[in-house]
């Protein structure tokens, strides 16, 4: 025999192979059919069934059934609970610790800083704002705020916030 005929006789059992191999994992992978029904199916028209008990020549060729492998969502159990980790006395004392800390450490110390920033802003209104310099460079507005007449921020406050190039709208309230 020559090599290729040799050639295209593995090319044809190989492929042979490899479609018995896809048509065997597609039979498997169709959601609502088992493995081997439709062999089952096929071979079943041309066995008889014997009265004495005999096996059937169709016996050998239909395998009963496989379940479904694991990996497919639909036949697996699902996932055990999660257990939930029992209280011991060493956990207890530190979940009693940090509900102090947070209790009795935590809370005091924004109260302070609450109370700490509200004394600064009162000492800052009373100083008086600084005055207005008209700066060509610092005002420029290349691109107007879409909203109002474009000169604004949001956040705009007349007493603190001079606009070019009239300065301040409002007098100075510390004054």
């Amino acid at each position: 025999m020559s090599t290729n005929k040799k050639r295209m006789k593995l090319s044809k059992t190989r492929q042979n192979s490899e479609m018995k191999l896809i048509k065997a994992i597609a039979m498997s992978r169709i959601p609502g059919t088992i493995r081997g029904l439709r062999l089952s199916a096929k071979n079943l028209k041309n066995c008889k069934t014997s009265s004495d008990g005999a096996k059937s020549p169709c016996d050998s060729q239909c395998p009963p059934p496989c379940p479904c492998p694991p990996e497919e969502p639909s036949c697996s159990p699902p996932p055990p609970p999660t257990p939930i980790c029992p209280v011991t006395p060493e956990l207890q004392s530190k979940i009693k610790f940090w509900k102090y800390a947070s209790l009795f450490g935590a809370a005091p110390g924004v109260l302070i800083m609450i109370i700490v920033t509200t004394i600064n802003i009162n000492k800052e209104s009373e100083n008086p704002r600084p005055p207005y310099k008209p700066m060509e460079y610092m005002y420029k507005r290349n691109k107007r705020f879409p909203w109002g007449d474009g000169n604004y921020t949001l956040f705009h406050n007349p007493e603190r916030n001079p606009v070019p190039p009239d300065g301040y709208e409002v007098p100075d309230p510390a004054e």
